[in-house]
């Protein structure tokens, strides 16, 4: 009984150290009457613990994943991230991630993230690592969205600089924390 609570102890330490951790995030200003401006403010740096579904998260190399994300762009060659899963599925080779071409084009910039007009659909949360399916619609065309579009929480980028992601999933809807 009492490694059972020393292990519950641990994992509360490391929980907060995680849940501690920072990234950053695009923020949405406001104007003076209140109402949300369309005028996407400077990328601010929050707690893990803060991240919300919807927000807009930009990662650089060796940055660990605060959720579940779909890429919407990267500085890699064709919008490719690289990223390990070691910490997911214990496999150290690295995995290439690539946004939709549709999607890369609409969010690579803060100009261009500020105008976008996209409705993403995902499906509920679920624990296959392998399978992921939800559709995105850019200025009134749909695409697919797959795997291959989908970074984990507890992946880490690789081999990239930087790469923005749009949060689909947090805390316990997480593949990471449903497994």
């Amino acid at each position: 009984m009492s490694k059972e609570g020393y292990d519950d102890y641990r994992r509360y330490k490391l929980d907060k150290i995680e849940n501690n951790r920072e990234v950053g995030i695009l923020e949405l200003k406001e104007d003076a009457s209140g109402g949300n401006e369309s005028e996407l403010g400077p990328w601010v740096t929050k707690k893990w613990r803060d991240v919300r579904v919807g927000d807009i998260v930009k990662l650089n190399r060796d940055d660990w994943v605060p959720a579940d994300i779909l890429l919407l762009a990267s500085d890699g060659p064709n919008s490719v991230a690289y990223i390990e899963t070691a910490a997911l599925d214990g496999e150290s080779n690295l995995k290439a991630k690539q946004s939709l071409p549709i999607i890369a084009e609409a969010c690579c910039t803060h100009e261009k993230l500020l105008n976008c007009n996209a409705e993403v659909v995902v499906e509920d949360p679920n624990l296959d690592l392998y399978h992921f399916e939800g559709k995105v619609t850019v200025d009134g065309e749909t695409r697919p969205l797959t795997n291959s579009q989908v970074i984990y929480r507890g992946s880490t980028i690789r081999n990239t600089s930087s790469c923005i992601g749009l949060v689909i999933f947090t805390g316990e809807e997480t593949k990471i924390r449903m497994k």
